[in-house]
């Protein structure tokens, strides 16, 4: 994102430790950089990326992520800024699912279904942490194992997560989950993003939040939701309607345009599926698609060490496909790969004066999500008759790693 800031050297990782108020609880934030001075700030409770300091066409850098840093405010974070979001992500229909001939009943906490993983989740836990540096740059990572039945889900899951800052300025999140038992998975990360700075996201702020960002999303189908936002397993064309982003276009467009839709409280709250094969929009300057690079990796156990370090061997790659690529005034430019299925456009509309850095409280439509993941609800839709055959559900098991 950005031009090069010259001038300004890497400082090494660190740490800082924050408390809470009232339970005197502590977590951890870790600071990684780049050699062009971009810095990525990530917490271990929820392994929440917090903060991304990035320069503008002429060297200015601002916090373009929405989030607080207080530990009060992230084990009370009913938007999810900037967690990571599993075992399901999205809405599960009736907060249940049937895995080998067997009904698991989860955590109700969406009216009567199941939201981004449940009252516990990944969002609402503190992680095992680390930071380090590998070929690809520095690199925080967290783990964690989720035990048998917590929200209602099979299976002891161990979860590794790791965020890498490259010198090409890309963030990558490469996650890894097995279990012992068979289990439907579906991760994305929730980070908001305001691309003019997280401030501008304020209520009291003067800037237009997110209407001035110009969007373009790779994608000719988007999932039919019902009443409730849940996934009906059918695919619906975007031409002629507020969701087609094959063509930049302001935020600004669709959400004067939905205002009257009370479920997504007047704006995006929509899942895309991912054409690879589209060309983006040569006005927003497409550039090679990268890949990513993880080292092999034992699940179980986790290493659950802290200390820093320095990893040489990285010998897995992954192909990604562009999802989506966002723009706004300042000129900061975002582009979204991905290897999964489909990308979640969220546009901040149930955001109300929740809590931010720097005394900021957060407004409507202050920040938008690109959440990358599967097609949601899949694990109820699959295989069911009138179900577009794009619903297919991942699962991490004894011999299955996702």
């Amino acid at each position: 994102m950005g031009a090069l800031c010259h001038g300004r050297g890497r400082a090494l990782p660190s740490v800082k430790t924050i408390v809470t108020d009232k339970q005197n609880e502590m977590a951890q934030i870790f600071t990684i950089r780049n050699a062009n001075a971009l810095e990525v700030r990530l917490c271990d409770y929820g392994a929440a990326l917090t903060s991304v300091k990035a320069p503008d066409p002429y060297g200015q850098f601002e916090d373009v992520i929405l989030a607080s840093e207080n530990l009060d405010d992230l084990k009370k974070n009913p938007c999810y800024f900037g967690a990571m979001i599993g075992r399901l992500c999205a809405r599960t229909d009736k907060a249940k699912f049937t895995v080998e001939n067997k009904e698991y009943k989860l955590t109700v906490n969406n009216g009567k279904n199941h939201l981004h993983g449940g009252k516990v989740g990944f969002h609402n836990v503190r992680w095992s942490g680390k930071q380090g540096i590998s070929t690809r740059g520095e690199f925080v990572e967290f783990t964690r194992i989720s035990p048998k039945g917590e929200d209602g889900y099979p299976g002891v899951l161990y979860v590794k997560v790791r965020y890498t800052l490259t010198d090409k300025n890309r963030l990558e999140i490469v996650t890894k989950v097995n279990s012992t038992e068979m289990c439907p998975i579906n991760v994305t990360n929730h980070a908001y993003f305001n691309l003019d700075g997280h401030q501008a996201g304020g209520v009291d702020s003067k800037e237009a939040r997110i209407s001035n960002h110009i969007a373009h999303i790779n994608a000719s189908k988007y999932v039919e939701v019902d009443k409730d936002l849940i996934a009906t397993g059918k695919l619906l064309d975007v031409d002629g309607t507020v969701f087609d982003f094959r063509k930049p276009i302001s935020f600004n467009y669709g959400l004067e345009r939905l205002q009257d839709n009370k479920a997504t409280n007047g704006g995006f709250d929509h899942t895309f599926l991912i054409e690879p094969m589209i060309t983006p929009n040569s006005i927003l300057e497409e550039e090679d698609t990268p890949t990513i690079q993880t080292s092999g990796i034992t699940l179980n156990p986790f290493n659950q060490c802290q200390n820093y370090q320095k990893e040489e061997s990285e010998d897995k790659k992954y192909r990604l496909y562009l999802a989506a690529q966002v723009v706004s005034r300042s000129g900061r430019r975002l582009r979204v790969y991905t290897d999964r299925q489909a990308v979640h456009l969220y546009t901040g509309n149930f955001i109300d004066r929740n809590n931010g850095k720097g005394d900021i409280k957060y407004g409507k439509y202050g920040g938008f999500c690109l959440e990358c993941e599967d097609l949601p609800n899949s694990v109820n839709l699959e295989g069911r008759k009138g179900t577009d055959p794009s619903f297919k559900t991942s699962y991490a098991g004894p011999k299955e790693q996702y």
